[in-house]
């Protein structure tokens, strides 16, 4: 694992990268740079690319229409809850728990 120091210097790097302003630099590279040279007619040796062949046309095939008929829906039957009435809740009895309390600071 690298170490704190070469980390360190690794995100300093990438963070002056980052904070840079690199258009000086590529303004000079094209200004330097010499134009690329036209490109040859052809090579001698290689053959000439051949065109593309064109597809034929399909013929056009004619489908029957297609019906289908689905068969009727089933009948569902309704569902029935039976009417219950449910006992009362017991009543809960109001219990009071004293919440704990920091302790006060110890004097100095």
């Amino acid at each position: 694992m690298a170490s704190a120091a070469s980390f360190l210097a690794m995100v300093m790097a990438c963070a002056l990268v980052l904070a840079s302003n690199s258009c000086h630099a590529a303004r000079h590279l094209a200004d330097t740079t010499p134009e690329a040279p036209a490109p040859a007619a052809a090579v001698p040796g290689l053959p000439a690319v051949p065109t593309l062949l064109t597809v034929p046309q399909m013929p056009t095939v004619t489908m029957p229409p297609v019906t289908t008929t689905l068969p009727p829906m089933p009948a569902v039957p309704a569902i029935t809850v039976p009417q219950v009435t449910l006992p009362p809740l017991p009543a809960i009895p109001n219990v009071d728990v004293p919440m704990p309390f920091l302790a006060p600071p110890p004097s100095a």
